[in-house]
């Protein structure tokens, strides 16, 4: 079943004329019925079996835009962050195809000139003030570098990357079937209905926006209110979320929402919960979060690999006591099994540190052909997450680590051999090892320590400045440590956690 015959299933034909999303601050909005057509329409200007590309903010078109990619005969859609830089682009439009979306109304000129050099097809696409969507079609000079949705597994909806700190970005193909079960997860899981609205604030480049904002929403016959200004603003928050019952953010937005002046005109009253995910939240916001707004929330855990939520805590029914547990990623829902196992994949006892494993109709089939990554994040039927963690006696998850060495910046993966690759690019620079900085506000933050050539001089600055030409401001260092040498281990292997404990506790030794 495709995404979009789900979601015509799950909306009764009395609910077609309601409205499905809207653009906040008196902005377009189109129904259900409008939205299951016009995606059908957009359907047909793209060529069969293809990856279609795109790149747009959080807005009503990109919604119908990914049903109507992904309704193509054997096309999937791989949505790209908007604030990546040309080369960034480049190397993603490569594995990309059919072609690139961009916004009509709001040009992004690093997509479309990484596009055009090698000569991709780009589509551009916008909604008029009675919800209508328009689309133009641009030929590309050359497809030489198009590739085809033949190399993905049948039944791709949506093609993501992850990054690795082993190598090039990976590629998660998920399928519809994959979609429908994380949208009956989630759904369940918050007892979502027709009667609640969520604020779209999450970016739909991500599965926390896709799944957890949109389609779970549009799989409840709820309503999406999306951001006047297409992403997430403080300045306009309280105003639009008020007419909302539920909202989903990274611990990052809830520790901002919680430093910006609460007017008392704008009341959180309708909202029903509010749900975090992508990254920890810390207990003591979670506290502050509860006593401010009178709501509980829910803490999730969850992963693109996954199709997204995995755990979360449970709903409360109204006036109850919140059984949500503090300090816990929640339990699994909706046929979703977790396991905690050891290095040989054995499960270990309740209270018992492992690895957190998950199996379920909603994790991927696996990487893009990638056998190596397959072989070693598979085991016994059961995907590696690469976190560290217990389950208590009643399912519940802590997570006390990472095995994997990502970089987690309020929600954002980064890799950090992606960091070392571009410092090393430095002319001045002759080994670099980036890694990552607890942060109160983000989590994490990169940091990095360098060796520079010998006879070279460079500052931190010039070397940061260079780092923010070649990536997104989110990947540049925050702190730059400059030394003679690298710590390493007894067999003189590079360790990121030694090298980062070393300088976060010594500092710079140059």
């Amino acid at each position: 079943m495709l995404l979009i015959e789900y979601l015509e299933s799950t909306c009764p034909p009395g609910h077609k004329n309601s409205i499905a999303l809207e653009k906040a601050n008196n902005g377009p909005k189109i129904t259900y019925k409008s939205l299951f057509n016009q995606a059908k329409k957009l359907s047909k200007f793209f060529s069969p079996n293809s990856v279609i590309a795109s790149c747009l903010d959080n807005s009503i078109e990109n919604v119908v835009l990914f049903l109507g990619i992904t309704t193509s005969i054997g096309c999937a859609i791989s949505p790209l962050n908007p604030d990546y830089k040309e080369s960034e682009f480049d190397y993603f439009l490569k594995q990309a195809p059919g072609g690139l979306v961009v916004s009509a109304d709001r040009p992004n000129f690093a997509a479309e000139s990484a596009a055009r050099k090698i000569g991709l097809t780009i589509y551009r696409v916008s909604v008029q003030v009675d919800g209508t969507i328009t689309m133009v079609k641009t030929k590309g000079a050359s497809s030489a570098h198009a590739v085809s949705s033949n190399d993905l597994p049948t039944g791709t909806a949506l093609v993501l990357y992850t990054s690795g700190t082993t190598g090039a970005p990976k590629r998660v193909p998920l399928t519809h079937a994959n979609m429908i079960a994380s949208i009956k997860n989630i759904v369940g899981t918050y007892t979502l209905s027709p009667s609640d609205i969520t604020y779209g604030i999450m970016p739909l480049f991500h599965m926390h926006g896709l799944l957890a904002s949109i389609f779970s929403t549009l799989g409840s016959g709820g309503r999406i209110l999306m951001p006047s200004v297409g992403k997430f603003s403080p300045s306009v928050f309280w105003k639009e979320v008020a007419a909302c019952t539920w909202y989903t953010a990274v611990p990052t937005m809830h520790q901002i929402l919680l430093q910006v002046p609460y007017p008392g005109e704008y009341k959180v009253a309708p909202l029903r919960f509010i749900r975090s995910c992508s990254s920890a939240l810390a207990p003591a916001v979670l506290e502050k979060m509860e006593q401010r707004y009178d709501v509980q929330v829910l803490e999730a855990y969850a992963m693109t690999e996954a199709c997204h939520q995995m755990t979360s805590n449970p709903m409360s029914a109204p006036g109850s006591m919140y059984l949500r547990r503090s300090g816990t990623v929640g339990r699994a829902h909706g046929g979703v099994s977790i396991k905690i196992l050891d290095q040989a994949g054995i499960e270990v006892a309740r209270g018992t540190r492992g690895e957190i494993c998950v199996r379920g109709d909603n994790v991927m089939p696996g990487y893009v052909n990638n056998e190596k990554a397959n072989r070693e994040s598979f085991v016994n039927g059961f995907f590696r997450t690469g976190d560290e963690g217990m389950m208590d006696k009643d399912g519940f998850i802590t997570i006390t680590g990472r095995i994997k060495e990502l970089i987690n910046r309020g929600g954002e993966k980064i890799s950090p051999l992606e960091v070392d690759a571009v410092l090393l690019s430095h002319p001045a620079v002759a080994e670099a090892v980036s890694f990552g900085i607890p942060d109160a506000k983000y989590g994490e933050v990169v940091g990095a320590a360098v060796i520079l050539k010998a006879g070279q001089k460079s500052s931190a600055d010039e070397i940061l400045t260079f780092v923010k030409s070649k990536v997104s401001s989110f990947k540049v260092p925050v702190k730059l440590f400059f030394s003679a040498n690298m710590p390493k281990t007894a067999t003189g292997k590079i360790q990121r956690r030694l090298v980062a404990q070393h300088f976060l506790t010594q500092g710079s030794k140059l």
